[in-house]
């Protein structure tokens, strides 16, 4: 299958086309009330609006994909856009957009909507034309390709779109759509959420010491709540203390992400706040379980960005963790966080429960994994 789309603009038509919409922008006013009756990924301003939803921050110069199936987000991607120059402009923003998309290869998407954030034109525009040229050939439609800048966004693949304003209600209508935390400014507001608190701010929190005890007794515990939970209990009522203990181990860390995988997306995001907490007051050096559960659970939120923020704090503290390695994997290959879910809730409580109970050097999933 082919890359097709008839209003495409060819390779040459790319300057003209930039020049028009860089004039068309200066002719928008704030007159201009949009509807919110289409905030949603079928729409450019839907799609400019949801962004930092789906993100968690606000994107500035980025190159982002929203990965479709039949419709639906499989997936949402985004990189850094690097600082290109004259005279390799062209070559190293193809050299750029290969290793991009390739990052993407298991999203098993049959469409995908690109979109810029940026005002460098030439950037911009030498992206632009590598990501046409290299979707051409690959089996995935190009539904559009967007450019935004500042509050105003534009369907360049369409010769007739004009910029429209991303206003707040449609951001607004679209955070109640997704739903989850608000964005955070910057990326790096979230780069901190994983750093191991000081000593007297997680001694003032009462979570104490960690050890070898507390994790067995924290992972007894555990495993009490979930035979036992009853109807509308959730697992960050164990409190952040017994929460931390077991996930430091692998036998706890196992038993949340199997809970987690089994959970409705609210509760799943709910799960996610206690344990970027957790992560952040286990001791450097410990925190290699408590941040790949972290770091799952925030990909089985499509929370790309504290997946690896989490991932990071986990190969810190543990450069050999197994689930690390597969979270690792999972990220840098676009595996849809769906089939994440699937295969992490896929085992059944007792042989989970069997297995760690067997007094195994490893853990059921750790084994899985390898």
């Amino acid at each position: 299958m082919y890359f097709h789309n008839a209003r495409a603009p060819c390779p040459q038509a790319w300057w003209k086309v930039w020049r028009s919409i860089t004039r068309d922008r200066e002719r928008i006013g704030m007159n201009q009330t949009p509807s919110h009756a289409d905030v949603t990924l079928n729409t450019a301003r839907g799609v400019a609006a949801s962004l930092p939803h789906l993100l968690g921050f606000h994107p500035r110069e980025s190159l982002i994909c929203l990965w479709m199936r039949k419709g639906m987000l499989v997936v949402t991607q985004r990189a850094d856009l690097p600082e290109l120059a004259e005279p390799v402009l062209d070559d190293d923003a193809a050299k750029y957009v290969h290793a991009y998309l390739a990052a993407a290869r298991n999203a098993a998407a049959d469409e995908v909507v690109a979109v810029i954030v940026d005002g460098r034109e030439a950037i911009v525009i030498a992206v632009l034309q590598a990501l046409l040229d290299i979707l051409a050939p690959m089996p995935v439609r190009l539904r559009s390709m967007l450019v935004v800048q500042g509050s105003q966004v534009r369907d360049v693949i369409r010769e007739d779109g004009q910029w429209e304003w991303i206003d707040a209600k449609s951001r607004q209508y679209a955070g109640a759509a997704i739903g989850g935390r608000e964005p955070a400014l910057s990326r790096d507001r979230i780069a901190s959420e994983c750093d191991p608190a000081p000593d007297h701010i997680v001694a003032e929190s009462h979570l104490g010491t960690l050890d070898a005890q507390s994790i067995i007794e924290a992972t007894c515990a555990l495993i009490d709540f979930i035979d036992e939970a009853g109807e509308g209990r959730h697992l960050a009522d164990l409190g952040d203390r017994t929460l931390r203990d077991a996930c430091s181990g692998r036998v706890g860390r196992d038993i949340v992400l199997w809970w987690a995988a089994r959970a409705e997306s609210s509760e799943r995001h709910r799960l996610l706040e206690a344990l970027m907490r957790c992560t952040r007051s286990t001791p450097l050096g410990a925190g290699g379980h408590v941040a790949a559960a972290a770091s799952a659970v925030a990909w089985m939120c499509g929370d790309g960005v504290r997946a690896n923020v989490a991932l990071d704090r986990c190969l810190l503290d543990d450069p050999d963790n197994r689930m690390g390695d597969l979270l690792a994997t999972a990220i840098a290959t676009g595996i849809p966080p769906t089939s994440v879910s699937e295969w992490l809730g896929s085992v059944e409580w007792s042989v989970l429960c069997t297995w760690n109970h067997a007094g195994a050097s490893g853990s059921f999933m750790d084994e899985q994994a390898s």
